[in-house]
């Protein structure tokens, strides 16, 4: 097989989200005294279940926050305006990316294809100090269009002007990341999570980023 260019998902794969939202949401509780009357274990358990590994946006987020804890003092927009500001600052890679990553980059095109909006996407790339690592940056809410969407990862593979066939996919999601792309006409690794047991058929499974590297040379072969 042949492969010419390696994709990735961001939110779980190369960015741990969870370590991330963790580390913001305890920041920004100790920021805003509003909250201090509710205990922060409580607070920040509560977020997270909120916000669904990111599925629900913050607004409505944030809406149920001040609701259930009976803040009055602050306004629902203060609160997504600092997430939107700050978010990014918080942000946690998995261990092994920047290698993996300056490692692949001496041999193939390398893109990331993330669900999400870009005015958080983005700065998290940035933060993690990668965004010029990668020939393309495709995030959902710019491109119109979202995993698993096959339309999205074809887009991809004529960016970098390579065959559908000759492009890896590597996400955590069996379905919008590994599904979507095999679908679309790219090989795929699923990256192992604790929030699915199981896979849709895929190319390799890793626990770790540096476990794409012996997988990988495998499918070259």
């Amino acid at each position: 097989m042949n492969v010419r260019a390696v994709l990735f998902d961001l939110d779980g794969t190369l960015l741990d989200r969870m370590s991330t939202i963790r580390r913001f949401i305890a920041a920004q509780f100790d920021r805003y005294p509003a909250f201090h009357k509710v205990d922060k274990q409580t607070f920040c358990q509560r977020f997270e279940q909120l916000d669904a590994n990111g599925y629900v946006w913050k607004d409505t987020v944030y809406e149920q926050l001040l609701k259930e804890f009976n803040v009055t003092s602050l306004e629902v927009q203060e609160l997504l305006d600092d997430y939107l500001d700050r978010y990014s600052e918080y942000s946690v890679p998995y261990p092994g990316m920047k290698e993996l990553l300056h490692r692949l980059g001496d041999k193939y095109k390398l893109g990331i294809i993330t669900n999400g909006r870009e005015a958080t996407q983005l700065p998290s790339i940035k933060s993690l100090g990668i965004e010029t690592i990668f020939e393309i940056i495709l995030i959902s809410e710019t491109e119109g269009v979202k995993k698993p969407d096959p339309q999205i990862f074809r887009r991809a593979a004529e960016l970098l002007d390579c065959d559908i066939s000759e492009c890896l996919y590597i996400g955590d999601h069996p379905f919008n990341d590994v599904e979507g792309a095999k679908q679309a006409g790219m090989k795929a690794i699923w990256k192992k999570s604790g929030d699915w047991e199981d896979c849709y058929e895929n190319d390799g499974e890793i626990d770790g980023l540096l476990d794409v590297l012996p997988i990988l040379e495998k499918l070259v072969k």
